[in-house]
């Protein structure tokens, strides 16, 4: 339900200016952070520290707060990344299930908050059970994971651009 809601004020137009904005704005804070690490470091003391914007920062102010601050928001950007991947996760598995491609039990849906609430229930024994299993088990997981991730956004673009060349559709991604 919630899903057919939303479909409604999507349209490829909102979609395109979007990611477009999106990837503007991403390259504008790389340049800022880039720009703004080369001002505040000597070249020559760049490459000493492990993380020179903290050393820059703290040679600055003269306060090492900064440091506490960017490890905090480096961890939240961490949990913000475990957010998106495990509902996607549990959504994709659910959406395979659906389609049949996974043991149907994952689409089971929750009736109060429609949510596939089994599948989230695997991704969470999944997700609970990595860590105990260590380094030696979980490094190689997350290295076929990145490039497949790469794989599946690549063929998902040069899909999109079949498609709309078969289709003859003037629009843009």
């Amino acid at each position: 339900k919630g899903t057919q809601e939303a479909n409604k004020s999507v349209t490829s137009k909102n979609i395109g200016a979007a990611m477009i904005i999106a990837i503007l704005l991403g390259g504008l804070m790389y340049m800022i952070m880039f720009i703004a690490q080369i001002g505040i470091l000597y070249p020559d003391k760049f490459f000493i520290y492990d993380i020179p914007f903290i050393a820059g920062l703290n040679n600055v102010t003269g306060n090492k707060i900064f440091r506490y601050l960017i490890l905090f928001t480096a961890s939240l950007n961490i949990l913000n990344v475990y957010n998106d991947m495990f509902f996607g996760a549990s959504r994709a598995i659910y959406s395979l299930s659906s389609l049949g491609y996974t043991p149907k039990i994952f689409s089971k849906i929750n009736k109060d908050n429609q949510t596939p609430y089994m599948a989230i229930i695997f991704v969470s024994i999944i997700v609970s059970l990595a860590p105990f299993f260590g380094q030696f088990a979980f490094t190689p997981l997350v290295n076929i994971s990145a490039f497949i991730y790469i794989i599946l956004w690549g063929s998902t673009v040069f899909a999109n651009l079949k498609i709309r060349k078969k289709e003859n559709l003037s629009q843009t991604i």
